[in-house]
């Protein structure tokens, strides 16, 4: 951290930086009004980290009190801007990550998520904020990523060399690409798009990265959900797919996992029969396959060839349990 951002966070906030130490890709500052988390917004966009800000502060609003709030600058913003980066400020939480693969944490996990869904409800951002809508849309996502698929398969048929993992992405396509097909079928066969219009009338939100490093455990057992940068307006059952696939991957698929999400969600946030094939859609998409070939053959990541094999092995392994945690979820 260079003196000129030290002197701005001093003048916007209007507080004394006495130390300050590296913690992952942020800082921990050490000031005369305690310790503070400073933190370069991923999008480097205003309008969006207000839109964030904003579906923050209606959580609160509404009774949530798992947030930790943006410190407002001596103008009131969210923000500041240096260098081309958005930064923003929040309190300093002693806490410890929440571990899925304690039942009693990922219990109150779901029920948490449940909790927060409910709270977003009337939210209305102003369309100058930039705000994530996907309404409706996954159909149209699905598509889009089994079209990568076959195109990624279709270069490498023309490649004269196949490296390790080429190898490997060409083995699983065939049955990858028929569970996508499949995903995508379910999901245009379901009362998606009914429900859909339906609940974007409740004017609500999805956390979209609801992973166990995003939730926060303090010594007296609170529990904070931080991390909104991926916020969408989406269905709450995009959260509870995506929580159930990280309980399920993290445990190697135990089904005991599954109803226990289910359960705790379902007793704050009712799940009804006809959302059943959304979320068994929205976990039967081979979004791992996708991710790791995406990042490999359209964005181009500078990785070692060793971790692309590692990460598209370790993530389709036990695929049979995988399918079977899906099929057999049901209502408690």
């Amino acid at each position: 951290m260079n003196k000129d951002l030290i002197h701005l966070i001093e003048k916007e906030y209007q507080i004394r930086i006495n130390d300050y130490h590296p913690l992952k890709k942020a800082w921990v500052l050490q000031t005369n009004r305690g310790p503070f988390f400073l933190k370069s917004f991923v999008f480097r966009d205003g309008p969006r980290l207000q839109f964030i800000d904003g579906a923050m502060r209606h959580l609160i609003k509404r009774g949530f009190n798992h947030i930790i709030p943006f410190k407002r600058t001596k103008k009131g913003d969210p923000y500041i801007s240096y260098a081309k980066e958005i930064y923003f400020m929040t309190p300093y939480i002693k806490a410890r990550q929440c571990n899925y693969n304690n039942p009693d944490e990922l219990s109150k996990a779901a029920s948490l998520l449940a909790e927060l869904h409910l709270a977003s409800f009337g939210y209305r951002p102003s369309p100058d904020l930039n705000p994530q809508y996907f309404w409706g849309l996954w159909p149209r996502r699905f598509k889009e990523k089994i079209q990568h698929l076959y195109t990624f398969k279709n270069n490498l048929e023309k490649k004269a060399n196949l490296d390790q993992f080429d190898q490997i992405f060409i083995e699983k396509f065939s049955y990858y690409f028929q569970k996508a097909h499949q995903a995508l079928d379910q999901l245009l066969k379901s009362d998606y798009q009914r429900l859909m219009f339906n609940e974007q009338r409740f004017h609500s939100f999805c956390h979209h990265d609801y992973e166990y490093h995003n939730l926060l455990i303090t010594p007296e057992n609170h529990y904070y959900v931080i991390d909104f940068d991926y916020l969408l307006c989406d269905t709450h059952l995009h959260d509870l797919a995506s929580l159930l696939i990280r309980a399920g991957r993290r445990s190697k698929w135990d089904e005991k996992k599954r109803e226990l999400v289910i359960r705790a969600y379902h007793q704050i946030y009712p799940i009804h029969p006809e959302e059943i094939p959304i979320i068994q859609a929205m976990m039967l998409f081979p979004q791992v396959y996708w991710q790791v070939a995406f990042a490999r053959y359209f964005e181009n990541q500078p990785w070692p060839l060793e971790r692309f094999i590692n990460d598209i092995s370790r993530k389709t392994k036990y695929e049979k349990a995988r399918v079977k945690y899906i099929e057999n979820l049901n209502i408690p």
